[in-house]
């Protein structure tokens, strides 16, 4: 099931961009490497990156089908870990 980790992944980039910021993140890349990150770097991480996270976890809501086991559709309580994945967006508020 791709929904789980998109979203797991989505809010990971999510919170580091928000908590920490494109030039902090830049800053650590700059100390342990000792080059500064191009404009290119920048742009992926703060802009590219997040947007396709956004966009791949939408196309797979878009596209979600029910769960079959051996062409038999699963309850719907199987959906349970959908709706945890959920709960980190809501305590990210």
């Amino acid at each position: 099931m791709l929904l789980v980790p998109c979203c797991l992944g989505t809010h990971q980039l999510i919170s580091i961009n928000v908590a920490a910021g494109v030039s902090n993140i830049c800053d650590d890349v700059e100390f342990m490497l000792r080059m500064k990150p191009g404009i290119y770097w920048r742009i992926c991480w703060g802009i590219v990156t997040p947007l396709l996270m956004i966009v791949i976890l939408i196309y797979a809501l878009v596209n979600m089908e029910p769960e079959t086991y051996n062409g038999q559709l699963l309850p719907t309580s199987a959906y349970g870990n959908i709706t945890n994945s959920f709960t980190f967006f809501i305590r990210m508020h």
